[in-house]
């Protein structure tokens, strides 16, 4: 994602770059992680884009991922650490057989954490019965109660098949970190050079190419 404006830097096509890469390293890694510069509203389509690699990492949005979020089952998973790095992402990953998928355990624990609140707050209306019983002249809440419960049947099982094990969570920076005045004058000496660069035409470039080989001869 290159704003009008800079006209230092030129880029591929980003997806058939990275699918590219995916062909040649697939077969050569246990695990493919990719680190994609784009619009929030590519997001979604990055898994099928990139069906091949494991974890994708993104900038470009000031939006945050979070474990409640769903993702697509047995990935890619696609992360974004939010605005200005003041989130850190931590993804940890047991991988016990490649050829079983990888279960993100901290969607289902949030997902279950979230049904048993609702269940908490129905049942405040009279904690020594049960929630059949409260809402048996309420057949929509019953509905709700029973969903909830089948969802959580499902989740269990499949915390309790779960092979490979994804855990994910966000640490938030503290107010008390400073900024290191190395890594400052870094950026600002990058900047810099960036901006003293010149842009050569594509078309230079080959015609470049092509003069060489001719002055070098065969």
């Amino acid at each position: 994602m290159l704003p009008d404006t800079m006209t230092t830097v030129t880029a591929d096509d980003y997806l058939e770059t990275g699918r590219s890469f995916l062909k040649k390293l697939k077969a050569q890694v246990d695990i493919v992680v990719m680190l994609v510069n784009t619009d929030r509203k590519n997001y979604e389509s990055l898994p099928a884009e990139f069906p091949e690699a494991d974890f994708i990492f993104v900038s470009g949005s000031t939006m945050l991922t979070r474990p409640n979020m769903p993702q697509e089952k047995g990935g890619p998973y696609v992360y974004s650490s939010g605005k200005q790095g003041k989130q850190l992402t931590i993804v940890e990953l047991k991988m016990e057989n490649e050829s079983d998928p990888i279960v993100d355990v901290s969607y289902y624990h949030n997902t279950i954490s979230y049904i048993q609140r609702r269940l908490d707050r129905l049942q405040k209306k009279d904690p020594d019965k049960p929630l059949e019983e409260i809402y048996a002249e309420q057949e929509n809440v019953l509905k709700l109660i029973k969903a909830y419960w089948q969802e959580q049947k499902t989740i269990e099982t499949a915390l309790a098949s779960a092979v490979n094990i994804l855990q994910f969570q966000n640490v938030p920076m503290g107010d008390s970190i400073k900024d290191d005045p190395n890594m400052l004058s870094f950026v600002d000496r990058s900047l810099a050079t960036c901006s003293s660069l010149k842009v050569i035409p594509a078309d230079s470039r080959s015609g470049s190419s092509e003069k060489e080989k001719a002055s070098n001869g065969p």
